[in-house]
C-alpha cells in the first residue's frame, strides 16, 4: 500500500521506521524496486553529500529511518518548533488526542502509561525529514540545475573546446593527412 501510495505522489520519498516489524515493511519496498526509498546513516555523521551519493555508498546507509539515541531528541525538537511556532496544521482527530497525553517521564518525552504516542512520533520524523533529508535533496537539485545553466551552446551545439584549453572556432572543421576538412555534411 505505501509504495502505490507513494508511487501516486509523484514517487514521493518513502521513510519507513525500520524497527522491530518495520524490517518487513522496508524489505516490501525494496522488493518491490522502489527507488525512492529513505536510507539512514550507519554512522553519526551525515552529510549532503552522502546524501547526493546514496545510490554509490549503500554499504554505509541503512534502508529505512532509523530512530536512535541521537535521532529521537531531534525529532521531538522538532515537532515542538513547528507545533510552539504554530508552522503546520494538525487536520488528524488521532494526533491530536495522542498529543494531550505525550508528556516528559523520567526525562524523556513519551505517551503517559495506557496511551500510544506512534502518531506523534510519525509526524515528528515527517517534519525532522522535511528540514534534513528533504533540504539535502534541494540543494542537490539546486547544485544539477546550477550545472546545467552554466553549459553554453552554440547553434545548437555544445562548444567544444580543444586539449590547450581554448574554445575551437569551428568543430566540423578537421585536420586530415591531405590539409584541412569540413565535415558539416555528415550533420544532414
Amino acid at each position: 500500500m505505501l509504495v502505490g501510495l507513494a508511487a501516486e505522489y509523484n514517487d514521493a520519498l518513502l521513510a519507513i521506521e525500520n524497527a522491530n516489524v518495520g524490517w518487513d515493511t522496508v524489505q516490501t519496498a525494496i522488493d518491490r524496486g522502489y527507488k525512492n526509498l529513505y536510507y539512514s546513516p550507519k554512522t553519526e555523521a551525515y552529510t549532503s553529500d552522502q546524501w547526493a551519493r546514496r545510490s554509490e555508498n549503500l554499504d554505509s546507509l541503512v534502508a529505512g529511518f532509523t530512530t536512535s539515541v541521537k535521532t529521537r531528541p531531534l525529532m521531538i525538537e522538532k515537532f515542538r518548533e513547528y507545533t510552539h511556532e504554530k508552522a503546520c496544521v494538525i487536520r488528524s482527530k488521532r494526533l491530536l488526542d495522542e498529543m494531550k497525553v505525550f508528556i516528559w517521564k523520567n526525562g524523556k518525552a513519551q505517551a503517559q502509561e495506557g496511551y500510544n504516542d506512534d502518531s506523534v512520533m510519525s509526524f515528528s520524523m515527517g517534519l525532522y525529514l522535511r528540514d534534513t533529508a528533504l533540504r539535502f535533496r534541494k540543494s542537490n537539485v539546486e547544485y544539477d540545475r546550477t550545472n546545467l545553466m552554466n553549459m553554453t551552446m552554440d547553434r545548437g551545439i555544445i562548444n567544444p573546446i580543444n586539449a590547450g584549453g581554448n574554445q575551437i572556432s569551428n568543430p566540423w572543421k578537421i585536420q586530415a593527412d591531405h590539409g584541412s576538412e569540413d565535415i558539416t555534411w555528415l550533420l544532414r
